[in-house]
């Protein structure tokens, strides 16, 4: 799943800005083929979840939502990556089965040692603001106020800077918008079940 991002993450504009159109081409041709290889060979639509690997012996790997990485973390790399759209019922679908196996990710509860500062990141591109405002608060105590020892590394330190940077265009966008009485992400929580999860194209 590392693909949607080696694959997808800079642009083909980035080469045609720089005056290499034949590249420009050329990667956004290989970034479709990403694409299509993640939907038609990653994809296991008989249980609703992408494989995190395709072994050498050319098999999906095995899938649980309960092991965090890389199993359940690595549904949210489309997300993270742009492979898919954030308002998408297939996203939105993926995030929340992610937190019905995963509650305790916002409190570092995750039983890895890294932050996972990129996953707030994912929380704040589906309108999650709760949760990823929560995971940045838990990461602030634990690493940034300790001055970020180990396990923190560069991708964090970009991460909490993208995320609460993200935030903040929400915050101020919500802040221009009419009240109303329901909050954009009050979506079906309690109780969801597989049912949604047809797939990217369901």
């Amino acid at each position: 799943m590392r693909g949607c991002q080696r694959g997808l993450q800079h642009p083909p504009g980035l080469l045609a800005a720089l005056g290499r159109p034949d590249q420009s081409a050329e990667a956004s041709t290989r970034a479709e083929r990403v694409k299509e290889g993640i939907e038609t060979r990653l994809f296991r639509p008989e249980i609703g979840l992408y494989a995190w690997a395709i072994s050498r012996w050319n098999w999906a790997q095995g899938t649980s939502q309960r092991r965090w990485y890389p199993d359940a973390v690595s549904q949210l790399y489309p997300v993270m990556f742009g492979l898919l759209e954030p308002d998408s019922p297939w996203a939105q679908a993926i995030w929340r089965r992610f937190n019905q196996h995963q509650p305790g990710w916002t409190r570092l509860e995750t039983g890895d040692t890294f932050p996972w500062v990129a996953v707030g990141y994912v929380a704040a591109r589906l309108g999650d603001t709760e949760r990823a405002e929560a995971l940045l608060d838990s990461v602030g105590q634990r690493f940034v106020k300790q001055e970020r020892p180990s396990p923190w590394y560069a991708m964090e330190s970009a991460m909490y800077i993208e995320t609460q940077r993200l935030l903040d265009r929400l915050a101020g966008s919500l802040a221009n918008r009419p009240e109303t009485s329901e909050k954009p992400d009050q979506q079906k929580r309690e109780g969801d079940t597989t049912e949604d999860l047809d797939g990217p194209g369901g």
